[in-house]
């Protein structure tokens, strides 16, 4: 029964999602580790030398038989060939051996190395001309066997891999295969092109035509899930997972401003390779197993390997992602709608990581963004600072996405934009998922904040309450959103003698009240309980920064709206985490509260 409730547990957070589906750095390796026996031997993955003598050969020196079956076998071959020459001319390179291995995958360590400055290495040019004359052979002898799945994939892959994407789209549509497998492979050549919205169209496509099965297998998540979750989703039956793949996927669309969502066609195109390297030679130099599908599914295929001394072995080789990937798979607290719940790209353990082929880096925005009621919709205010370094004829473009229930998303877009600017959007529903995104197509970088929003809500004979915009103050104060937003901070990072002014709302009266009490105050986060309960009796003095702000308002009509602006001085707050609280409450009523979280920082 546990499992059960937990289950529709699941299933309710996430369908309420649904209904809206319409360090500096961080870089992941996949090392492969060894599987020690009980001698402590280890698994050489350089090719034996007979083998790698036979890959350099000339391509024409494979003969051409003279039935499909053995052309197939033969196609076997020079791949295998072509990637133990790979094996062979990866380049070396020197890792320490560390505290132990951060997260095992079966026979692999997965880590995180903090570089991402890495550059790719200039591919061995051996590697280059064994590639082509492969895909010679392919051309040769493809034709002959064009209906079989495998030399038609491998064609695709190996094409894109050279960087001809426009022959891997040409061969992908003049696959004979069966139709589920060619509508993934045109799939997979579309996403390699930034063809988005077409790749999906094609993969929902081949999703269609697969056996019921297979489709439940494409269909699965389960890895891309955090740990607390994959219980969950696993006691859900396949056929009732529909909405909510949608809904999640929706959530994973790395950029709304970008047309498609590329990490969706990402994920198909990931499986399009798992089909084809479990019955082919791989640069691991290792069978496939169950431990290589996750990590492609997780992590992608590799963009380099390399051949790593590990702790006292030789040349294990190791495989890496492109640097600034990032976690854009809706992590668990977002699934489950938690109060305050953080979506940030940047994590040290990730489930899943990817990058954009339109970005070389991304990042987590500076940025405020608050909900304020409007009768039956809301105003989403949004500022935001963009402080990475851009070419001087970069122009950024920048969105504010709102997702609603059952309807398309509605999204302000700003051309032209500034590196810091501020806008607002129009939102409908009480729950909504708000995004903000800022990009430079020049430069190939973006920026992001992406997470749950609540609308404002009045409890039955109360009040309600406003999220807080932290502003620049000036004479006069600001009466409105309009006015706050265009004032607000880019941020909410302050020096520690900055005067705030915030802006909040008030909706609503409760029944038989006549006036309304504010309390404002600035508490430092992680305060000790001790220290809180001495200074409520007198005993110790607030802390420096910790200001507190009391008064009452006349009420006026149940349906109105109430601007509230004033300033706070911090008293030269120490450096640290603060929360600027703001409490209301009605002579005859219940409070509310709204909170922002800021943070105090040296002068530099």
């Amino acid at each position: 029964m546990r499992a059960v409730s937990a289950t529709n547990r699941l299933m309710h957070r996430i369908l309420n999602i649904c209904s809206m589906a319409n360090s500096n750095s961080y870089m992941t390796r996949v090392i492969k580790t060894l599987q020690l026996t009980a001698v402590g031997t280890a698994i050489s993955v350089l090719a034996p030398n007979s083998l790698l003598s036979q890959a350099e050969g000339k391509a024409d020196s494979v003969a051409v038989p003279r039935d499909s079956a053995a052309i197939v076998l033969a196609l076997h071959e020079a791949q295998a060939q072509f990637e133990i020459l790979r094996q062979g001319k990866i380049p070396d390179t020197f890792y320490r051996s560390g505290a132990g291995c951060p997260e095992s995958i079966g026979r692999f360590c997965h880590w995180n190395d903090g570089d991402d400055d890495w550059d790719p290495p200039v591919e061995h040019e051996d590697i280059t001309s064994a590639r082509i004359a492969f895909l010679e052979q392919l051309d040769v002898l493809g034709d002959s066997a064009a209906g079989d799945p495998w030399v038609v994939g491998m064609k695709v892959h190996y094409l894109i891999e050279k960087g001809d994407l426009d022959r891997a789209l040409e061969t992908a549509g003049g696959c004979t295969s069966d139709r589920w497998w060619c509508d993934a492979l045109e799939g997979y050549s579309l996403h390699t092109l930034g063809r988005f919205e077409e790749a999906d169209a094609v993969f929902q496509e081949s999703l269609t035509n697969m056996v019921y099965s297979q489709r439940c297998e494409w269909h699965d998540i389960s890895q891309l899930l955090e740990n607390d979750l994959r219980g969950d989703y696993d006691q859900i039956r396949c056929s009732q997972r529909t909405d909510m793949h949608a809904a999640v996927w929706d959530l994973a669309d790395p950029m709304y401003i970008v047309p498609g969502n590329d990490r969706f066609t990402e994920h198909m195109s990931r499986l399009v390779i798992i089909e084809l390297m479990k019955d082919a030679v791989t640069p691991y130099g290792i069978e496939w197993q169950p431990d290589l599908s996750e990590i492609t599914v997780r992590f992608g295929w590799p963009v380099a390997w390399e051949k790593s001394k590990l702790m006292s072995f030789n040349d294990a080789i190791s495989s890496r992602g492109r640097p600034y990937s990032r976690s854009f798979f809706p992590p668990s607290q977002i699934l489950m709608q938690e109060e305050d719940a953080a979506w940030q790209l940047e994590l040290e353990r990730a489930p899943s990581l990817y990058l954009p082929s339109y970005l070389n880096k991304i990042v987590d925005l500076q940025h405020q963004i608050g909900m304020f009621r409007r009768g039956d919709s809301a105003l989403v205010a949004a500022a935001y600072s963009f402080r990475e370094v851009l070419s001087d004829n970069a122009e950024l473009e920048a969105a504010l996405t709102v997702m609603h229930p059952g309807e398309s998303n509605l999204q302000t877009y700003l051309p032209g934009a500034g590196l810091e600017d501020s806008f607002v959007a129009v939102g409908t529903d009480s729950t909504m998922i708000v995004s903000l995104e800022i990009y430079s197509a020049i430069d190939s970088v973006a920026g992001r904040a992406r997470y749950p929003k609540l609308r404002p809500t009045i409890q039955p004979g109360g009040i309600g309450i406003s999220d807080i915009l932290v502003f620049e103050p000036r004479e006069p104060l600001p009466e409105s959103v309009e006015e706050a937003i265009f004032l607000a901070h880019p941020d909410t990072r302050f020096a520690g003698d900055t005067p705030l002014g915030l802006y909040w709302e008030v909706y609503g009266v409760a029944e038989g009240s006549s006036s309304v009490a504010t309390d404002v105050s600035v508490i430092r986060e992680g305060r000790g309980f001790f220290r809180g309960l001495f200074e409520s009796v007198g005993i110790a003095r607030p802390e420096k920064a910790e200001v507190r702000y009391q008064w009452s308002n006349a009420t006026g009509e149940t349906t109105a709206v109430f601007p509230r602006s004033i300033v706070v001085n911090l008293n030269d707050a120490d450096p640290g985490n603060y929360i600027v609280r703001v409490t209301a409450t009605p002579d005859n009523g219940e409070p509310v509260v709204s909170e922002r979280r800021i943070e105090i920082i040296a002068d530099e």
